[in-house]
C-alpha cells in the first residue's frame, strides 16, 4: 500500500513538472505604430522571473518609461518592488496567453505612463534585453 502511493506521488510531481507553464517570450500591445504601445519581456526559470518593460504613450505628449528587474513567482503571480519602502510595485499575473498587469505608487515613467491591463502573448521564443535603456540608444 505505501508504495502505491509513493508511486501516486512520484507520478503526480512528474506530470506537474511537465506541463508547468513556462512564460518566457514577448508580451505586449501596440495601438498603432509609434503612438501607445507596451513591451514586457520575460525570461522564466524556475520560479524567478527576469524582465524589461518599456512603455509609452501618443500624442499630445508622447512619454515613455522603461524598467527592468527580477521577482519570484507563485501561483502565476509575481510582484516587482522598487525604491524604499516600496514607492514602485508591479503586479504580474501571468496566463498561457496574457499577463494581467497592475501598478501601486509611483514608478518613476514619463507623465501619464502606467502599468495597468493585459499584455497578451507576442511570442514564446526567448527575448533578447537590451543593455540598460534602450530609448537611450546605448
Amino acid at each position: 500500500m505505501i508504495w502505491r502511493q509513493i508511486l501516486v506521488l512520484v507520478i503526480s510531481t512528474i506530470s506537474h513538472l511537465a506541463f508547468a507553464e513556462n512564460f518566457t517570450g514577448t508580451w505586449g500591445s501596440r495601438a498603432a505604430p509609434e503612438v501607445d504601445f507596451s513591451e514586457l519581456k520575460v525570461i522564466h526559470r524556475g520560479n524567478s522571473i527576469q524582465f524589461q518593460l518599456e512603455m509609452s504613450i501618443g500624442p499630445p505628449s508622447y512619454n515613455s518609461g522603461f524598467i527592468a528587474g527580477s521577482f519570484d513567482l507563485k501561483k502565476n503571480v509575481g510582484i516587482f518592488v522598487e525604491g524604499k519602502p516600496s514607492d514602485c510595485s508591479l503586479i504580474f499575473t501571468f496566463t498561457k496567453s496574457k499577463v494581467k498587469t497592475k501598478q501601486v505608487g509611483d514608478c518613476g515613467f514619463g507623465n501619464g505612463v502606467y502599468l495597468g491591463g493585459d499584455l497578451p502573448r507576442i511570442s514564446r521564443a526567448i527575448p533578447l534585453f537590451s543593455k540598460g535603456d534602450p530609448r537611450v540608444g546605448d
